[in-house]
């Protein structure tokens, strides 16, 4: 276990803090996803330098301050002074608010008991405990208020978290056969914090958690250790190499293609209509050829011409030029001296300029081409002045030029989306014989109909109409379908089987889905991994009649069933859609976020490194539940119950070495009433006394330690069925401020992330934005240094908001959508009397079924938005521990 401070926080006094619109609108800024190097809209900035406002989430060039608002940085920023304007100023620490009564005569109020005699009036103004506020101030509809009225108060988050980590789960030392020793009152099982009594009736030990007498039985053998597991049952029997079955889609849809290079290698059939294309690609790149060829032939016969033109006007000149000589030598013999030597010289015309001809090879290789191209231009030349100059003497019109064929698109081929689910498989297929040869994998493909195939060494079987209708008959047929043999006996026949698949048809996925969970069932700690382009739309499940709501509720009520089906089978299911195709993933979603499998969207080419990320994380235990068991003064603020116990209950299912769940607490109060006669104690009021004060006091005064035990229940992947217990107990305190500087943050954010996911996928945007705000801020507290100290941990503060603000960005862009659409809901807001104070859980309050509205929000959830919101339920404490972090991990 570990905690969310080194101390538990027991104080119960009013202690608010305001939330204001720009805190709402802080929350609001929309987080795009973030490469190495792009920005949202486009901007191409340097990773190091995106910076994110508190205003719309816009982006920020350098560190300048927006006032008081904090300046949201895709890195850990460098060490500086808490003094500088780089940064937000802290929120200041509410100060402890002071006893809500004054004393009217003499006497001081001294230690947790109110004074014995003198009589007490409330002060004017000052907050009753009682009347403490809320974690969830904010329903929705309250939201849209909010901003209206600028600013509200809300009790602030604290550090009341515990996070239980499966990891080493599996490596538990030294197990002993039996059963632990339970309480009969509470159910807590003892521990080393136990202590067994002698009286004259015999032994007894008491329960450190709910103070019980349990009788000890001779022999009873207190635990040594704060780690006990029990070995409790033979279990099911276990096997080392469970299986891996593929439910893929082959649709029509899977036949449209992508570009890829052509030096990507990727292995599969290609259909006919790819075989086509790339026939009719290869034959465009020919025609593009023979066009360049015929182009440069143009151009070359258009100079070729062009130079023999300018050859013939040289022979002209030259022509014109012995004629003109000619005329001048018979000119100069004639008789009439006299009269030539007294007329004025006439200077003779110039001779004509011969034109500069131009080489064929010099024309194509050094700059004529260009020349040509300019003595074709049909812009006119003109003189320095900007006046035009005179026409030249007409000529032939040239031939036009040749257009120039388009630049075709070199080592580019298509490749369709059954072909990289094909490749891809067969990769892991591959990968599978060369490091476990023992490995079982089996395949089921859908379209119009369900195909069984297994591991290919028998005939597939085929089911269509209203066998895809049945759920009883599809689950018995997957749990009697014969298991796949070891991959090293079957490569060769399931190659051909992956290989053969064509595209056709709908998506019968939901029975193709239900028929792969009961074939993986047979074996836990197996896993299936469902690949598809496109939503169910044939047979149980079918998702194509969003309008009906009669039908969608029993759509969506099947995923739920297949769902608790596959976690209580041991069976882990990972749903991958791909990109710009709308799969549903909110209700698919559902069945892998049971079963602690992924959800996520991929380009078809990505498909064979998903395959492994799935592959490389095994189950490390199935039927996995974890019992929290507290001290009877505190109380667990699980969400969903009305009247909160000092014990829950996580139904896990199944366990990887990153599963986590995390449990939030309260302190209870009680009401001590005192009259105004003698400070004497009444257990209820009397009418006919004049006055009576009440004072709130915790359950746990005079403790300095609380315990806590939580119960593991898990089936190992040996078959045996084991029980781990671990209990400790945590120092408590009544001062926020220390409770806060010693605080955990990576447990804190893991259950803000938790937390705030689940009710995005139950609707509740607007509570899941506030409890995000108020975690925001309990961080900000947490990571703030001391006046004069450096801020060393505001790199977990970025931490933070980076792993937050995916989600915080989904929620904000469904609200956007829902405004755009006028489509806002209020809920009713709930009246004083159905409050309990005692009750009140973090996430929500008196938590009731989602309303209708509520569950018609799904209708509109994107499959992004449901891929981000069911990764952030499996946040896990190590995303919110790193002090530096790579944006696109986060994202």
């Amino acid at each position: 276990m570990d905690f969310g401070s080194s101390h538990i926080f027991t104080e119960v006094g009013s202690d608010t803090e305001e939330i204001t619109a720009a805190d709402l609108q802080a929350q609001n800024g929309i987080y795009q996803p973030l490469g190495s190097t792009w920005a949202p809209q486009g901007n191409a900035v340097s990773q190091a330098n995106v910076l994110y406002d508190n205003f719309m989430g816009d982006i920020k060039g350098g560190r300048a301050g927006a006032g008081n608002e904090p300046i949201y940085d895709n890195r850990s920023p460098q060490k500086a002074s808490t003094k500088s304007s780089d940064y937000a100023k802290p929120y200041d620490y509410l100060k402890r608010q002071s006893h809500p009564y004054e004393y009217a005569g003499p006497g001081s109020f001294i230690g947790s008991a109110p004074p014995p005699l003198p009589p007490m009036r409330k002060k004017e103004g000052a907050a009753d405990p009682m009347d403490e506020p809320t974690y969830e101030a904010f329903r929705e509809g309250e939201y849209q208020s909010l901003l209206r009225n600028a600013s509200s108060k809300i009790r602030r988050a604290d550090t009341n978290i515990v996070a239980v980590k499966f990891d080493k789960l599996v490596q538990a030392e030294s197990p002993v056969t039996g059963s632990p020793v339970f309480c009969g009152s509470c159910g807590a099982a003892m521990s080393h914090l136990s202590k067994i009594s002698q009286l004259y009736s015999g032994k007894f030990w008491i329960c450190e958690f709910c103070e019980h007498e349990n009788p000890a039985a001779d022999g009873t053998v207190i635990p040594t250790t704060e780690d006990s597991t029990y070995v409790t049952g033979p279990g099911s029997g276990g096997d080392a190499d469970p299986l891996v079955i593929f439910c893929v889609d082959v649709s029509g849809s899977m036949a449209v293609t992508t570009e890829v290079s052509s030096e990507v290698s990727v292995q599969g059939r290609r259909s006919d209509e790819q075989v086509a294309l790339q026939a009719y690609q290869e034959e465009l790149d020919a025609a593009e050829q023979r066009s360049r060829v015929a182009h440069q032939e143009a151009l070359d016969a258009q100079m070729l011409a062009d130079y023999q033109e300018t050859i013939e006007g040289q022979v002209q000149a030259l022509a014109q030029i012995q004629i003109a000589r000619t005329a001048s030598t018979a000119s100069s013999v004639a008789p009439s001296t006299q009269a030539t030597a007294q007329a004025p010289a006439t200077p003779s015309a110039p001779p004509p300029t011969l034109p500069r001809p131009a080489s064929v090879v010099g024309g194509a290789q050094a700059g004529g081409q260009r020349e040509l191209e300019e003595r074709y231009s049909a812009a006119p030349q003109r003189s320095p002045a900007g006046s035009q100059k005179p026409a030249a003497p007409p000529r032939p019109a040239a031939p036009p030029r040749p257009a120039a064929p388009p630049q075709p698109k070199k080592h580019v081929s298509y490749v369709s989306r059954l072909q990289s689910m094909q490749s891809a498989i067969q990769q892991q297929v591959d990968k599978l014989r060369a490091e476990n040869s023992h490995k079982r994998v089996g395949l089921v493909a859908f379209n119009n109909n369900v195909t069984v195939i297994g591991d290919g060494s028998l005939d597939p079987v085929p089911l269509e109409g209203a066998g895809l209708t049945d759920r009883e008959s599809l689950i018995s047929l997957g749990q009697n379908f014969p298991l796949p043999g070891p991959i090293s006996e079957v490569h060769r026949c399931l190659t051909e089987k992956i290989y053969s698949l064509t595209e056709s048809g709908q998506t019968a996925l939901g029975p193709a889905l239900l028929i792969a969970i009961s074939m993986a069932a047979q074996k836990p700690g197996s896993k299936v991994i469902m690949c598809t382009d496109g939503s169910a739309n044939v047979g149980l499940g079918a998702l194509n009649d969003m309008d009906n709501d009669a039908a969608y509720e029993q759509a969506a009520a099947f995923y739920d069933e297949v769902g608790n089906f596959a976690r209580d089978s041991g069976v882990c299911v990972s749903v991958l859609t791909l990109e710009g195709e709308d799969c549903r993933a909110i209700e698919l979603g559902s069945v892998a976020d049971k079963t602690r499998g992924q959800v996520s969207i991929v380009q078809p080419n990505d498909l064979n490194q998903q395959f492994a990320d799935i592959l490389a994380d095994p189950v490390l235990a199935t039927n996995v539940s974890a019992k929290m068991v507290l001290h009877k003064g505190l109380f667990l603020k699980d969400g969903e119950s009305d009247n909160p116990e000092s014990q829950a209950t996580h139904n896990v299912g199944l366990v990887t070495a990153d599963s986590e769940t995390t449990f939030e607490f309260g302190v209870r109060r009680k009401e001590v009433l005192y009259d105004n006669f003698g400070g004497t104690t009444v257990v209820e009021r009397v009418e006919e006394e004049p006055i009576y004060e009440s004072v709130a006091q915790t359950m746990i005064e005079g403790l300095e330690k609380l315990p806590f035990q939580v119960q593991i229940r898990y089936t190992g992947r040996d078959g045996l069925d084991y029980q781990r217990i671990l209990t400790m107990d945590r120092p408590v305190t009544k001062d926020r401020k220390f409770a806060e500087q010693n605080a955990n943050v990576g447990v804190i954010g893991a259950h803000a992330a938790q937390s705030a996911a689940k009710l995005a996928v139950e609707g509740a945007y607007a509570e899941a934005q506030i409890n995000a705000i108020i975690t925001q801020k309990l961080v900000q507290r947490c990571t703030q240094p001391e006046e004069g100290q450096e801020p060393e941990q505001e790199g977990i503060y970025q931490t933070f908001l980076a792993n937050m603000a995916p989600i915080n960005s989904e929620i904000t862009r469904a609200h956007q959508q829902e405004w755009d659409a006028g489509e806002y809901m209020e809920l009713e807001t709930r009246s004083e009397e159905e409050s309990d104070e005692d009750d009140v859980p973090l996430v929500t309050k008196n938590k009731k079924k989602m309303s209708k509205k509520m569950k018609n929000r799904r209708k509109n959830v994107s499959d992004r938005q449901a891929s981000v919101f069911y990764r952030m339920k499996g946040a896990t404490t190590k995303m919110f521990n790193k002090q530096t972090y790579d944006m696109a991990e986060v994202v």
